[in-house]
């Protein structure tokens, strides 16, 4: 039943929401339509999903609400999803209909008391959920010149961040993260939930990479010359991590797996120290890092693709011995690279076999 659904957890834990998918509205054709060859028609709708309760504790399942574009997120003791208006039976579609279709309403359900609230009227793009707050954009008049908006759903108030916003970019620690300007020139900046703190952190970055622990990790620059830095989120504190940076697989807040411009793997301290090569001319659109293995597809100078695990024996702390993860590291990407060459002289005719170290 719930093949098409998306989950989402209460924050007790307590229960679960799902949206189901509406079955399809057709229209049979009549007895001289089919003569005709005419097919049946599947009446379009803007509404297509339900969202259903699953409580367990009861073991009950509820549909609590019937008609929805989509669910858009959980914030808080509120599910928000969005509705648009329908024609109505026999409603023929106008240029004044169209334009009132066109509109979203954002409503929140109280997932404990299951009481509905319209929150937002205006077509606008909710761009996070924090709490009971929802951080949203208006076209003003375009989606390159935005206002940049924080709704409260306790107190029902609105207040406005900025004008002419480019594009809002993360939260983090009470504080909304955005550009404002156009593409040519966008410097970021970060406010409080009030607006009354205003803070320009840095000018002309490319993008931002990640929002952690305090830190933002940003790029600056292009191609060969793009560098990877962290600054403090108030701008005051910066440095730079590393150059030639491409795209970033995973950050924590001890170590940063990046890919180069030159399309080699490698791994990083938020610090910038003790930058370690992993591979050489990998895939950078396949590469995936879980607790203790690194995965990715080397690619070869005659474009044979080859997918290597590398096993991490231990993942130290850095706290405890940093130094024992970068050596498994090490370790880990020469061994896998004998294997890689042995395979490669074999695959060209030249007999060659791999001998592990053990």
């Amino acid at each position: 039943v719930f093949i098409d659904g998306l989950v989402y957890a209460s924050a007790d834990g307590k229960a679960i929401y799902i949206r189901k998918r509406l079955e399809l509205i057709v229209e049979k054709p009549g007895c001289t339509e089919k003569f005709f060859g005419k097919k049946p028609t599947v009446i379009q709708r803007r509404n297509n999903y339900e969202i259903y309760e699953l409580n367990l504790v009861k073991c009950t399942c509820e549909r609590i609400v019937d008609r929805v574009v989509d669910i858009i997120d959980q914030g808080g003791e509120y599910l928000f999803y969005t509705v648009a208006e329908e024609l109505a039976p026999g409603q023929v579609e106008t240029e004044e209909t169209k334009k009132e279709l066109a509109k979203l309403a954002v409503m929140a359900i109280n997932t404990t008391t299951h009481e509905k609230q319209l929150v937002l009227e205006e077509n606008c793009h909710i761009q996070r959920i924090c709490g009971n707050k929802i951080i949203y954009t208006l076209n003003s008049p375009n989606e390159c010149n935005l206002d940049l908006h924080i709704f409260d759903i306790p107190t029902m108030s609105d207040t406005l961040i900025e004008k002419n916003v480019y594009k809002f970019l993360a939260e983090s620690d009470g504080r909304i993260f955005y550009y404002v300007g156009n593409k040519s020139y966008a410097p970021l900046f970060s406010n409080n939930f009030e607006g009354t703190d205003r803070v320009e952190v840095m000018t002309n970055i490319e993008r931002v990479v990640k929002v952690l622990a305090g830190w933002m990790y940003v790029v600056k620059g292009s191609s060969r010359n793009a560098l990877l830095m962290k600054i403090s989120t108030d701008g005051k504190q910066r440095f730079v991590i590393c150059s030639q940076f491409q795209k970033a697989v995973k950050v924590t807040d001890t170590y940063i797996y990046y890919v180069t411009t030159g399309n080699d793997l490698r791994v990083v301290r938020t610090d910038g120290k003790e930058n370690t090569l992993i591979a050489e001319n990998i895939d950078l659109n396949n590469v995936q890092i879980d607790q203790n293995r690194i995965y990715y597809i080397l690619i070869l100078k005659n474009s044979d693709r080859y997918g290597i695990a590398i096993q991490c024996k231990t993942i130290a702390s850095s706290k405890k011995d940093a130094g024992i993860f970068m050596d498994t590291l090490k370790a880990a990407g020469e061994d896998n690279s004998a294997k890689l060459v042995a395979e490669a002289f074999a695959k060209r005719g030249v007999k060659a076999r791999y001998a592990g170290p053990k």
